[in-house]
């Protein structure tokens, strides 16, 4: 790669054009894009068989971006690329859904969890909705709120003339008569 300075020395020696053996193949509009993410490159996998096969992926990338590059700019090209892409997308996709069979399905399903038979009436409840508003204070559980309710002296109601956690205003004695 060339520095400055050698841009200087061109300058200085009045070359027009920078020689082509200088120029990198990705410093022009024509360079061919890669692949961003490369799948082949993790060796520490433990079977031969899933290196194989993200070696396969990296190439399909890569042999797609490069082919995107290369019509990139061309509607025609890039038209017919699309339809034949999505036919053999087409294709593979039938040929898979044809291939696999529910009840193969089912039984990998059993094999894999150890069990017997699936139940008939799955019972799934929706969780607790999320507390995402207000001060963000800590949620105290029932026990917490037992102990520190009974720390709490007890008052005396008059109503009922009993030292308890009520006062007149709610005495559960009055509601009682009141009804």
């Amino acid at each position: 790669m060339l520095c400055s300075h050698i841009f200087m020395l061109f300058k200085d020696l009045n070359v027009d054009s920078i020689p082509d053996k200088y120029i990198h193949n990705r410093w022009t509009r024509l360079a061919t894009l890669r692949a961003s993410v490369d799948f082949g490159m993790d060796r520490n996998m433990a079977t031969v068989a899933r290196d194989d096969c993200k070696l396969a992926m990296s190439r399909i990338y890569s042999v797609f971006y490069s082919s995107v590059g290369l019509i990139d700019g061309n509607a025609e090209k890039m038209n017919s690329y699309l339809e034949s892409i999505t036919e053999l997308r087409d294709s593979i996709s039938n040929q898979d859904s044809s291939s696999t069979n529910v009840s193969v399905k089912r039984n990998l399903f059993l094999n894999y969890f150890n069990v017997d038979s699936l139940p008939e009436d799955a019972t799934i409840r929706n969780p607790a909705p999320a507390k995402n508003k207000g001060s963000g204070r800590r949620i105290k559980s029932n026990k917490e709120i037992a102990i520190e309710s009974s720390k709490k002296p007890l008052r005396l109601c008059r109503k009922c003339n009993q030292k308890t956690n009520h006062d007149s205003r709610n005495c559960p004695n009055v509601a009682d008569e009141s009804e």
